[in-house]
């Protein structure tokens, strides 16, 4: 096995594990009551949604872009509170 091999099986193995890694244990968000990570998200749903208009492209052309605001609901494994967290997607 040629180094050239072992970089493009290796390297790809080792940045998903990275990945993975960090949205378990980094990324995640914490119960805002006790600052515990260990938590479900018990419901999502979409809020609202909006189309915006943006004058792109040829003259006289335009594009739409379709925004969301997103509800989250989560409840906390160690203390039971729950708490929703609004964000807003492309």
């Amino acid at each position: 096995m040629t180094f050239d091999d072992w970089l493009g099986i290796v390297l790809p193995a080792v940045l998903v594990a990275g990945y993975l890694f960090f949205r378990h244990y980094v990324a995640k968000n914490r119960c805002p009551y006790c600052g515990s990570r260990h938590h479900w998200q018990t419901d999502r749903e979409v809020e609202e949604v909006t189309i915006v208009d943006t004058m792109m492209g040829d003259p006289g052309g335009g594009a739409q872009q379709i925004m969301s605001t997103i509800k989250e609901t989560y409840r906390c494994r160690l203390c039971g509170r729950t708490w929703t967290e609004t964000f807003g997607e492309i």
